[in-house]
């Protein structure tokens, strides 16, 4: 049993991947079937970080519960 998952680094295609449901290797398929808080550390540049596909993602992340933090860069 976990106390919680972390992904860090968490690139912009595994929060979408997370967003979407997907599961289509062993991390995503983890957090869709896990029962303990999912913790995600962003990893990417400024305009990643900015792009609208990607704010909405985290947007929609945090919504679902799953506690979020800033990437280094932005």
């Amino acid at each position: 049993d976990a106390d919680a998952i972390l992904i860090a680094p968490a690139t912009a295609d595994v929060m979408a991947k997370l967003v979407h449901g997907l599961a289509d290797d062993l991390l995503t398929t983890l957090c869709l079937a896990r029962d303990c808080p999912l913790l995600v550390a962003p990893a990417m540049n400024r305009q990643m970080w900015e792009h609208p596909a990607t704010r909405r993602n985290v947007a929609r992340l945090v919504a679902d519960g799953v506690i979020c933090g800033m990437p280094a860069s932005a």
